[in-house]
């Protein structure tokens, strides 16, 4: 099969005769080759596209030859390549009716597939499907057992291939397009027409533009995001290893052209070249940065979505939604209740419902989750909560993730806690529950009674226990009974109403130790039983927990007191 023709002149070969008897060196070059090929295409990327589409997210299938026995054909022009590394070992591939990529083991194909290079590719034998939702063609490959196209080898690309011509970069074509009209691109037929496009999106600005470079110079990838006035954003896809990674992201708002790409369910935008962003001056679109991501001065999430990382800070916003499944942009919910409690939705309004201005936040097992999910604590939708954890992709998009503690409200401080709340005076009702909520205040009941606040001039001590009238699992009692327990690190705190943390050490395991900030022994582990008592041990001593014990001498018969022997108490949580 033949891959390139030589056409040599009649005006070189004069001057190929001029070399011979001149000696002129400088003439003497090698005939100008162009390729050319007879092969017509007799199917259009969209055919191919509907009869080998399936609707898993990673498989391929042979591509076999019409029914007369004719190879399948496809025809058109060369609209990206490796040039500058952005796109790695990926060839697109456009006609009239639609892009496809083809996947290649093939260093620096731009030398050979130039942009705007009609080229031919005959398929048939070849594999067709989908790479992590993407539609491409390849050879038969697998990850984890699960099939997939793979790279083709060189040698079987040329096998495949004939290019025509020179390059003709005016007869590519440009789709113009808005991010709202590609993130409302998720039925089968738009899948099919938009994947693999060259694109060109108007009047749009990057988030991190003016400040954050491209990529993360040697990485694999690095998500940036495009934002257009509606604040609607696009994801883009940045390689570490292409040639422009170290530039810094353009400033303003412009115009930008690239590859509309997938994966797992989420478009992303791939540049060819940083020179595909034009224009671009004026205001940004982009969020701004608010706080410092401390506790004093938290980030807002709008400065998530602006770009900040980091770990370790603290972000303030409203709890809007959670999502569903693995696909932030088709299964965001912002209703209650919720069918999962692994996250939740963060955003700088309590009624924002555009998943474009919204923080995916992950939830870890434990405290945090128990606490904040809108699964078991549908009534924290609405409410404002405080976080700390670290800024990083999440479904795709700037999210917060490895939770470690959080605040109701708007500000956060050292010890991961409110400030600490006036001395209450009064009564007020409690109900029996079964599970704890972060924030919210309690009394333990042991065995009818109460245990009643320790005095507020003492630095350690035990509750003093005291009947109480229950009636239909409701009691009522003075609100300095009450004690705040708050999820943080490792656990909950238990904080009094004189705003002490109820704490131990290892020289006194039978009374509380009263301390005014969080100390390593203010961390408890809070579990419910099945029969509705609470277990809480201590985490600076696994071995202690708190009972109402009525054996040792050293303990009056009617303390709360830490050990580990005898009635755990029942949690009475403050009505609202």
């Amino acid at each position: 099969m033949k891959f390139m023709k030589s056409l040599l002149a009649a005006a070189l070969l004069a001057v190929s005769s001029a070399a011979l008897t001149g000696c002129n060196e400088e003439l003497a070059q090698p005939p100008m080759t162009i390729p050319s090929s007879d092969w017509k295409a007799n199917t259009t990327i969209a055919e191919l596209k509907g009869q080998y589409w399936q609707d898993e997210n990673n498989y391929c299938t042979q591509v076999t030859a019409n029914t007369d026995g004719e190879h399948v054909i496809l025809g058109g022009r060369v609209i990206a390549n490796d040039s500058t590394g952005n796109i790695y070992q990926n060839i697109v591939l456009q006609d009239a009716t639609g892009a496809i990529s083809i996947s290649v083991a093939l260093k620096d194909s731009y030398k050979k597939f130039k942009i705007g290079e009609e080229m031919f590719i005959d398929v048939t034998g070849l594999y067709a499907g989908k790479y992590a939702g993407l539609f491409q063609i390849g050879k038969e490959d697998s990850y984890n057992g699960t099939p997939q196209t793979g790279r083709l080898e060189e040698d079987v690309l040329k096998a495949h291939v004939e290019l025509n011509g020179l390059p003709v970069p005016a007869d590519v074509n440009i789709l113009d397009m808005t991010i709202e009209e590609i993130n409302a691109a998720k039925s089968v037929a738009d899948l099919q027409k938009y994947q693999s496009q060259l694109v060109r999106i108007n009047d749009v600005s990057f988030i991190g533009g003016g400040t954050e470079t491209w990529a993360v110079q040697g990485s694999s990838g690095v998500n940036r995001y495009l934002i257009d006035s509606k604040g609607n954003r696009l994801l883009v896809r940045n390689s570490g290893m292409s040639s422009f990674n170290q530039e810094i992201l353009p400033a303003g708002h412009g115009a930008v052209t690239g590859i509309l790409s997938y994966f797992n369910g989420v478009w992303q935008f791939l540049f060819r070249t940083s020179t595909d962003c034009v224009g671009f001056g004026g205001e940004s679109y982009a969020p701004v940065v608010e706080g410092k991501g401390t506790a004093d001065e938290p980030y807002t999430s709008g400065s998530v979505l602006a770009g900040v990382s980091g770990s370790g800070v603290w972000v303030t916003g409203y709890i809007v939604g959670w999502v569903e499944g693995q696909v932030l942009s088709s299964g965001a919910h912002f209703t209650v209740p919720a069918s999962a409690s692994s996250n939740l939705l963060l955003a700088a309004s309590p009624t924002e419902t555009n998943v474009a201005n919204c923080v995916p936040v992950q939830l870890p097992t434990g405290a945090v989750r128990n606490a904040l999910n809108l699964q078991n604590n549908p009534s924290n939708l609405g409410k404002q909560v405080t976080l700390k954890g670290s800024l990083e992709a999440y479904f795709g998009a700037s999210g917060i993730k490895s939770v470690t503690a959080y605040v109701w409200g708007d500000k956060g401080n050292d010890n991961q806690e409110p400030e600490t709340p006036e001395t209450p005076t009064g009564t007020a009702t409690f109900k029996l529950v079964s599970a704890i909520t972060s924030g919210h205040q309690y009394v333990m009941v042991v065995d009818g009674k109460i245990g009643k606040a320790i005095d507020s001039s003492v630095t350690f001590g035990r509750f003093t226990m005291e009947a109480v009238t229950i009636t239909d699992n409701t009691l009522t009692t003075d609100v300095a009974n009450a004690i705040t327990i708050t999820a943080v690190e490792g656990g909950y705190t238990m904080k009094d109403a004189y705003g002490r943390y109820l704490s131990m050490d290892d020289s006194h395991l039978s009374t509380f130790q009263l301390y005014t900030t969080q100390e390593a022994g203010s961390v408890w582990s809070i579990t419910a039983e099945s029969d509705g008592h609470m277990k809480i041990v201590n985490n600076l001593n696994t071995n202690c927990w708190v009972v109402r014990s009525g054996t040792y001498t050293n303990i009056a018969p009617n303390d709360v007191v830490k050990y580990p022997t005898y009635d755990m108490p029942l949690f009475y949580e403050k009505a609202n």
